[in-house]
């Protein structure tokens, strides 16, 4: 922790082989401005983190952030349970004022729920907890501890999953200034809890190459488990100099702009609205504003027996291939924050005039329709703006084809450019406003066996900057016939259903056969009456190989008539 400048030994330059050699992991705490700007490289030299604090903005959550974030980083990299900050936030109020706010613990979460209200002197203000099911805990309350200039709630057990709320109200003379924190750890010490991370891309910026030099980014990593979390709403606040001004910048999940892939559970964005020269302090909130948010769960035959998040213990799961789904969390809040970047050498004339960035480089073009009869190929990807992801639309989209992807990606700008008459929807003279989605369609110059175009694409600003371009994708503009349909099956022909005549034609047929055998067996009781008079004869059988008078061979049955 430094608030000035180094003036005595050992210095950090010093210093700094020993704890490298050792292992050592420093965090550091910037307070004020004047604080020496080697502290944060040094944090940065042994994989700590830099925090800031200006003392100079009311409400600031900083000093907080920094001494609880740096406590509680260390929880699971010692062995320990991580801890989770649930809200940090600071208020002024003045007397008989009330404060109200409400915060959510989920189902994976709430056990050591612990909240926390400390005010910078004079008489407690009355502070009222309020569960989900309506259970108020205030002063009197075996969990209500007071201490110096702290009230601190305990909730025993595991705090029940849904909203809580807490009321304050000053009771004191004169305004007072309360701090505010909620932590928990998970509902079981095998749950797997969201945990959020943040950080920002560099801790110096050059503000007289900032047109030039790699744009400043902020990330944020939504996990359960070691699985991502989408649909999560994520915002960056930014603390500025010299007033200490507040920017609320929404972190994005889309593939566009500083974000490299969509939906992997990390939130980015580029800031640029830089006012002047100094520290710049950043924390993260997440949470699940908009119901949208996701956990992708792997389903398997846990020792435990039930789905989770995927585990450290990867022996836990035998996995099959349906493993994976996502599942849709319940309301939940983090707070986490997000380090410290520094803006140095500010040119005469301040930041206003400069063009900062080209238009980031598009990360998600793709084919997504192909007509071999009309010659057409329709494309899309994210808009990105005018300054890298920000500000408004880019003035232009250069979108190039060819029928060779190395050629392509070697050299862009050798290759035949889609021009406005190839374009039959959309504009690629109008881009649309960063982070919507764009759509064009085109038409190719040919088809056929064994044709392919590639495509990629690069956005310009107003000034001619252009950005980098995009990843490329191809269409076949190859004939594909659709698939002959097997041939119907014919079905058994059905028996002819017999009709009043034909009916009428076999009784009759029936009615003479049955006539026939009743005289055929009249005759022969006749002839049997005859022969009962005869001499009994014996029937010999037939020996074997004898043949009969039929020709046929011995012992076997006479052909039918």
């Amino acid at each position: 922790m430094s608030d000035g400048q180094e003036n005595e030994a050992p210095d950090i330059a010093t210093v700094t082989p020993q704890v490298l050699a050792k292992g050592i992991i420093i965090d550091t705490l910037a307070y004020k401005r004047s604080a020496d700007p080697q502290i944060e490289s040094l944090a940065l030299l042994t994989g700590g983190k830099s925090y800031f604090y200006s003392g100079e903005q009311g409400d600031s959550t900083a000093l907080n952030d920094a001494f609880t974030a740096s406590v509680l980083s260390r929880d699971d990299r010692t062995g320990g349970e991580a801890t989770i900050q649930l809200v940090s936030e600071t208020k002024t109020l003045n007397t008989g004022e009330n404060y109200y706010n409400e915060l959510y613990i989920e189902k994976s979460e709430g056990r050591n729920a612990i909240f926390t209200f400390m005010w910078n002197g004079g008489v407690p203000p009355l502070i009222e907890i309020i569960a989900p099911n309506g259970t108020v805990i205030s002063q009197g309350d075996p969990s209500y501890q007071v201490m110096s200039d702290t009230i601190q709630v305990n909730v025993p057990g595991v705090a029940q999953p849904g909203k809580w709320s807490y009321n304050i109200t000053i009771v004191d003379y004169y305004y007072q200034q309360v701090d505010i924190l909620a932590s928990c750890k998970g509902a079981t010490p095998d749950s797997q809890p969201i945990k959020v991370t943040a950080q920002v891309s560099t801790i110096s910026l050059n503000g007289s190459s900032l047109s030039e030099s790699p744009a400043l980014s902020i990330r944020a990593s939504v996990t359960k488990g070691y699985l991502p979390v989408t649909g999560a709403t994520v915002t960056a606040y930014i603390e500025k100099p010299p007033s200490e001004d507040v920017d609320e910048l929404l972190l994005l999940d889309n593939g566009a702009g500083a974000d490299v892939t969509k939906n992997d559970g990390v939130y980015s964005r580029h800031f640029l609205n830089f006012t002047a020269g100094g520290r710049y302090s950043v924390s993260v909130k997440v949470d699940n504003e908009h119901g949208e948010a996701a956990s992708i769960v792997v389903s398997g035959t846990a020792r435990r027996g039930h789905s989770a998040a995927l585990s450290k213990d990867a022996e836990a799961f035998a996995l099959d291939k349906n493993a994976v789904h996502t599942e849709p969390l319940d309301q939940f809040q983090r707070m986490a924050p997000g380090g410290v970047f520094e803006l140095t050498d500010v040119p005469i004339g301040g930041l206003s005039r400069l063009d900062l960035g080209p238009p980031s480089r598009v990360n998600d073009l793709k084919v997504i329709r192909v007509s071999h009869d009309n010659l057409t190929v329709a494309l899309s990807w994210t808009a990105v703006g005018d300054d890298l992801d920000q500000g408004g639309p880019a003035a232009l989209t250069d979108l190039r084809f060819g029928r060779n992807f190395t050629e392509l990606a070697d050299d862009f700008e050798a290759s035949s450019v889609v021009d406005d008459s190839q374009v039959l929807l959309g504009d690629l003279t109008s881009p649309s406003p960063p982070g919507t989605l764009e759509t064009v369609v085109i038409r190719v110059p040919e088809r056929g066996e064994n044709v392919t175009f590639v495509f990629a694409l690069r956005v310009c600003d107003t000034v001619g900057n252009c950005g980098q371009p995009s990843n490329i994708a191809a269409a076949n503009l190859e004939y594909i016939p659709e698939p002959t349909p097997p041939p119907p099956t014919t079905p058994l022909s059905q028996p002819n259903k017999p009709n009043s005549n034909t009916l009428i034609i076999a009784v009759s047929v029936s009615c003479g056969v049955v006539a026939a055998v009743v005289a055929i067996l009249a005759v022969l009781s006749v002839k049997h009456c005859c022969c009962k008079r005869k001499k009994r004869v014996s029937v010999t059988p037939v020996p074997d190989g004898i043949a009969l008078e039929s020709g046929q061979p011995p012992n076997q049955p006479l052909p039918k008539a």
